[in-house]
């Protein structure tokens, strides 16, 4: 089956919620081919992940099986965590709002101050992916001291760019406004994404026209992380064999666009950025180099920026494995976030809205 379908079944089946009620269907029926209610191996070709949603281990994912997954009760999230899905953050489509919703998962029992706010973006190609498929993220944040918050944005061929960053910017702009309202800190925040996501943080972060939008500027972040992206210079790997078919679908061909998506072409010395941390997967090549070169740029305008291979893993590794206990590329994330919350201070930032 090809990656591309499977990144969708999983999708579907850890989501749960419904799709559109006009159309009267849901993700899970898409994954359910036969449709007799259930999802069973045949129908789902990872079986790692099979066995983990199938908690019964029947054989079968029922409904509820995918949707317990999906609302973080199996799968390594502890009952310590207060979840919150599916909260709209700007409505641009009555029918669909799911595509602009965020989770946020965050203590059960808080007391005392705001807490600092991770935020993630999913990957997919800017065409698939979920705000559920989060792993050990939430349990992992929230039990350092986190309000961990996942997004869903606008996916392609329904839309081309900007609209994925502009939504990016939108959620951003949502958190900022009503953190205090979910025990978050709005003044700190941590902003990380995965692949297309990645692209997406990175870009949002550089080029202050999407933030500036909703009287924000990029340096009130408090860190941004990006996960294994090799699209930091979208012009520049526009012919790329392996890139070529999802940078058109998602960006079009027009050179001037592509340089507007690209956050490469947006570091310059006359801006302040917040802190970056820059992680590549060790295994992939293409990555490093674009990795390396969007670093440098950085490094170039003043930028506060590290870099951090991620020895022995592959592009999803980069992803799956943050929050895992006793993972390096974990611990210096870790790190760089405790670093960037602490050692800041000195960022300009909008006072706080009562």
């Amino acid at each position: 089956m090809h990656s591309a379908l499977g990144m969708c079944l999983m999708t579907a089946l850890m989501s749960g919620q419904p799709e559109t009620e006009t159309r009267g269907i849901t993700r899970f029926e898409r994954a359910d081919a036969n449709h007799d209610g259930v999802v069973t191996a045949d129908e789902f070709p990872y079986p790692r992940l099979f066995a983990r949603i199938d908690s019964d281990h029947d054989g079968r994912i029922t409904r509820q099986e995918a949707a317990d997954f999906g609302d973080g009760s199996v799968g390594g999230v502890p009952p310590t965590l207060l979840f919150r899905r599916d909260v709209v953050y700007v409505e641009r489509n009555r029918s669909r709002t799911w595509l602009t919703s965020l989770d946020i998962y965050q203590p059960r029992e808080q007391e005392g101050e705001f807490l600092p706010v991770v935020v993630y973006v999913h990957g997919g190609a800017w065409s698939i992916g979920d705000k559920a498929r989060v792993q050990s993220k939430p349990a992992h944040f929230v039990e350092a001291g986190f309000v961990f918050v996942s997004l869903n944005y606008r996916l392609s061929p329904d839309v081309t760019h900007p609209a994925h960053v502009e939504d990016v910017a939108s959620a951003l702009a949502w958190i900022h406004a009503h953190a205090r309202e979910f025990g978050g800190d709005p003044e700190r925040v941590i902003l990380t994404g995965h692949s297309a996501g990645a692209h997406l943080v990175a870009l949002v972060a550089t080029d202050p026209t999407y933030l500036e939008a909703h009287d924000l500027d990029p340096a009130w972040l408090r860190g941004v992380v990006p996960l294994d992206s090799a699209s930091y210079d979208l012009e520049a790997r526009r012919d790329d064999l392996a890139m070529r078919g999802m940078i058109r679908a998602a960006f079009g061909r027009d050179p001037e666009l592509l340089r507007d998506a690209s956050p490469i072409r947006h570091v310059n010395a006359d801006r302040r950025y917040p802190p970056f941390c820059v992680v590549y997967a060790g295994q992939r090549r293409d990555a490093r180099q674009e990795s390396e070169r969007f670093v440098e740029a950085l490094r170039g305008a003043g930028a506060d920026v590290e870099l951090v291979r991620a020895e022995g893993k592959d592009h999803g590794a980069v992803n799956s494995d943050v929050g895992v206990e006793g993972d390096e590329m974990t611990a210096a994330i870790d790190a760089f976030i405790r670093r960037a919350i602490r050692d800041h201070d000195e960022l300009p930032v909008r006072p706080p809205e009562d």
